[in-house]
């Protein structure tokens, strides 16, 4: 039999999950994927969860070859894997979110079909579980990836696929730079898009992860929203618009760094969004009165829309 083409780093990520953390590990440790790398790294956090994976990375004797982080100062979800992509020894990297598990055949599978595709980026399907444990809607089904893989979709689309599923390699960082630093600029619609413009993306329709979806960064609920204060709202409205302009600027860069002509439908749909989270953004940013100075008539319609959209949360 012929040797993977593809050697894999295991990118443990965590920061604060001393109750999922050891799950996490196990299943790391388990993957009965051959030359696996296994990297788990804390991003300074201020709990148990760096003990832990300390206490079972010296107590592991398997075949896997495991390297120990912590990182000095908290970097963000984004800063965190760009540093241990620059970390990792292997071609691939397999994102291991600390309050997700998956199957052992998950890393082995996913190289599998990378080999197959030539792919940059593959993805699968996954169970989910609530904070509890309880099994919850299979929300991830609803993205794009799922339905279609249109690049004129995903470059407007803020969700592409459930980006703890997936595999990536290591080009989409060679090729396109480092995640931007501000991490609600989140991974997945970042490197989704990336993989989309090569036009080399690979779906595996099996659940290799067990997704823990209402317990991330990325998830607050209406009650949430509704419990907080006017100024806190305003301010989470305001990091909305910040992300999303940075999510769309970085999209835009990587459009042209693919090649794609400024005229593209593509180039200009991404424009236009970035102006309008500016406008959106601006809203929270600057005095009313300034607002209105800067921007006039669509000032005005910034304005109703989005205080119909803070009286309609409350």
């Amino acid at each position: 039999m012929a040797a993977p083409k593809y050697r894999a780093s295991i990118l443990l990520l965590a920061y604060n999950q001393e109750n999922f953390i050891r799950d996490a590990v196990n299943c790391a440790l388990a993957q009965d994927a051959s030359d696996l790398e296994i990297i788990l790294s804390d991003d300074s956090s201020s709990d148990a969860t760096f003990q832990i994976m300390q206490e079972m990375a010296t107590g592991y004797d398997g075949p896997h070859t495991l390297r120990l982080n912590r990182n000095r100062k908290n970097l963000g979800v984004n800063n965190h894997i760009n540093f241990l992509v620059e970390m990792a020894s292997a071609d691939v990297c397999v994102p291991f979110p600390a309050d997700d598990t998956s199957v052992p055949h998950r890393v082995s599978r996913l190289l599998e079909v990378m080999e197959r595709d030539d792919a940059l980026l593959v993805h699968s399907d996954a169970s989910t579980i609530d904070g509890a444990g309880n099994p919850a809607e299979e929300s991830h089904k609803h993205a794009l990836f799922y339905h279609s893989e249109d690049i004129a979709k995903a470059a407007l689309s803020d969700a592409l696929f459930l980006g703890a599923t997936s595999a990536y390699r290591k080009e989409l960082w060679q090729k396109y730079g480092p995640l931007p630093a501000y991490s609600k600029a989140f991974e997945d619609l970042i490197t989704g898009f990336r993989a989309a413009l090569e036009g080399r993306i690979s779906y595996v329709d099996e659940q290799l992860v067990c997704y823990r979806q209402d317990v991330g960064i990325s998830n607050v609920s209406n009650s949430q929203y509704r419990l907080e204060s006017m100024a806190a709202s305003r301010k989470r409205r305001q990091q909305r618009f910040w992300a999303r302009k940075a999510l769309f600027e970085q999209r835009l860069k990587d459009a042209r760094t693919f090649g794609l002509p400024d005229d593209s439908e593509v180039i200009r749909s991404i424009e236009a969004e970035i102006e309008k989270v500016r406008h959106r953004g601006d809203f929270y940013a600057m005095p009313w009165l300034k607002f209105l100075r800067t921007y006039g008539r669509v000032a005005v319609k910034v304005t109703l829309s989005e205080l119909n959209y803070i009286v309609k949360r409350k």
